[in-house]
């Protein structure tokens, strides 16, 4: 019970956070509530630049040791990106509405990367403390065995390693130049791994019929811009799921020489279908819980400069 708890405080605390990063978030959740919906978050994405002291793997194994397991993994070979996606270890016992959003994570693939490329992210891939996830893995035993306070420790330290970046700020030169091969590696040079995303389950909300309902609700009600890459709806009922999502907003921000103007975290919304069409769908397991990476290779531009 007290691995549960924790993974629904840090749950809470990382959307917390990222609600502070986006703007779209808070208003989308401020009017949800004011028509009586109560949200369910179906995912979010932390993704890692390279790293030797952080990578995928490494984050996965985290989240396994406070009860998460593996469901599927995949890659986009357009951005060099590997992914893979975990869920709570009792999510299909349960119903769809009581089960934490999976957590997607992500890392890239550097012998993929251009020589240049590799040769800036050289400067920054040493930096981070080597005995973090260790210690972090240590805690979540000492929770499995009872211990209340080591959960309170967990829970805050897990916070601030899944919000921080362990480099220091790039130049804004390096940024530039990376983002020519990779935008994505970039903007998580730039930010750290934190959250870029979370996902609204607008099939579990009472309101909406469907993922194009609901778009339509962001666009003329909330006046919030979609991003239309490859369709503002990428998916289909064939395939099992639909997702839709913000541009990420613009902000003005600092490297370690000037500020410069990027995209920000963006919100995704959702549309899973029923594995079975025919059958009343309650459990998390009803549904078509993967995910398809051409999907997300659109879904993630979200965060490029020039997104549409």
């Amino acid at each position: 019970m007290l691995l549960k708890q924790v993974r629904i405080d840090l749950n809470e605390l990382l959307w917390r956070h990222y609600k502070t990063q986006s703007p779209h978030a808070q208003a989308l959740e401020a009017e949800l509530i004011q028509r009586g919906e109560t949200p369910t978050l179906d995912h979010y994405a932390i993704i890692t630049a390279p790293s030797i002291h952080c990578s995928m793997e490494s984050l996965a194994g985290i989240f396994e040791s406070i009860g998460y397991r593996l469901q599927g993994r995949d890659y986009l070979p357009e951005k060099q990106n590997d992914f893979l996606w975990m869920a709570e270890e009792d999510a299909c016992e349960n119903s769809a509405l009581n089960v934490l959003p999976q957590v997607v994570l992500a890392d890239f693939r550097l012998d993929e990367l251009p020589e240049s490329t590799q040769t800036i992210l050289q400067k920054y891939m040493h930096y981070g403390d080597p005995n973090a996830i260790g210690a972090i893995k240590k805690l979540a035993e000492q929770v499995k065995n009872g211990d209340a306070e080591a959960a309170a420790t967990l829970t805050t330290t897990l916070a601030t390693y899944l919000t921080q970046r362990d480099w220091p700020l790039p130049s804004k030169e390096d940024l530039l130049k990376i983002s020519e091969s990779n935008e994505l590696l970039a903007w998580t040079l730039l930010f750290g791994r934190c959250p870029n995303h979370f996902t609204i389950s607008v099939h579990l909300l009472k309101g909406f019929k469907s993922l194009e309902a609901f778009n339509h609700f962001m666009i003329n009600e909330l006046k919030l811009p979609l991003n239309t890459t490859g369709g503002a709806i990428k998916g289909n009922e064939s395939i099992g799921i639909e997702q839709s999502s913000t541009l990420g907003a613009k902000i003005t921000t600092q490297t370690i020489d000037e500020l410069i103007e990027i995209a920000n975290s963006f919100i995704e919304f959702v549309w899973r279908y029923p594995k079975n069409l025919n059958q009343p769908s309650s459990q998390w397991n009803d549904y078509f819980t993967g995910f398809i990476a051409n999907n997300a290779n659109k879904v993630i531009e979200s965060l490029y400069k020039d997104a549409k």
